[in-house]
């Protein structure tokens, strides 16, 4: 008897980060090993083009901003309030977004492990970046 498995018809991924206060130090911690895992990334055209793939197809993922109801079933989504303009502002929109899932991933799939890095400039531009731990140095 073949097995069939019916899937909901939403599935929800909900991920959190939190700023680190300038007393709390979580140094990037880059090891030989990574740079291996990036020489293979770059010199194996297979494994290039499984995570390029898999890249691609979590760049197709759209964040928004929801809230998670008392006794429901999926979260509901917001398409007003301050949660709703950071995630609409997050990387310039949903392009931006993509691009950076797609950055996430390739790091999570090569290393597994990444940094998100936002930067805001005197004119109050916001830039969101992907960096690897070598990229990376604590100042100050």
């Amino acid at each position: 008897m073949p097995r069939t498995s019916v899937l909901p018809p939403y599935n929800s991924l909900i991920a959190s980060a939190r700023i680190l206060p300038p007393d709390r130090r979580l140094p990037p911690d880059y090891q030989t090993w990574q740079e291996q895992a990036w020489a293979f990334w770059e010199s194996l055209g297979e494994f290039e083009s499984a995570v390029t793939w898999r890249a691609n197809t979590i760049s197709r993922i759209r964040i928004l901003a929801a809230k998670v109801e008392p006794g429901g079933d999926e979260p509901t989504p917001l398409t007003d309030g301050p949660a709703a303009e950071a995630v609409s502002r997050l990387a310039g929109g949903t392009a931006g977004q993509s691009q950076l899932l797609a950055e996430i991933t390739t790091h999570l799939t090569v290393v597994g492990e990444c940094w998100l890095v936002g930067e805001t400039t005197d004119k109050g531009v916001q830039f969101w970046s992907v960096k690897s731990a070598d990229e990376l140095r604590v100042v100050g």
